[in-house]
């Protein structure tokens, strides 16, 4: 989707410009543009690392049936509960486009991309950095 961050050849992340039959246009943070075939992008998976980086703050650690769990929090935004088996699981509590209220979305996530489009859902506008 046009926004995405993605991984250029395995190792350069890159936001997509644009969408083409055959092609992605892409942009790197040092404004480098990139055309490149559909098989030569890829996920970036989403990590601990990267919600610090976005301003999630761990509030503790637990144990449950699913191992060790972090548990992570944006402040009056987002919820993530990061697991041993590196799953992550979101709670996103924000304002959908239509809604009349406070609206949650709360799902397994596990690349980057996935945790902009859950953004968008909720209407919320947060740039996220790599």
């Amino acid at each position: 989707m046009i926004g995405d961050l993605v991984l250029v050849f395995d190792m350069y992340p890159a936001r997509v410009e644009a969408i083409g039959d055959t092609d992605v246009y892409l942009m790197d943070d040092d404004s480098v543009n990139w055309k490149v075939g559909y098989t030569l992008i890829k996920p970036i998976p989403l990590t601990a690392e990267i919600l610090e980086k976005n301003g999630f703050e761990k509030t503790s650690d637990r144990n449950d049936e699913r191992g060790t769990m972090e548990k992570w929090f944006l402040p009056g935004i987002a919820y993530a509960y990061c697991f041993s088996n590196n799953e992550i699981e979101f709670e996103i509590i924000g304002y959908g486009k239509g809604s009349r209220g406070r609206g949650k979305f709360r799902s397994v996530l596990s690349f980057v991309h996935e945790l902009q489009h859950a953004f968008r859902v909720c209407g919320i506008e947060k740039e996220i950095v790599i």
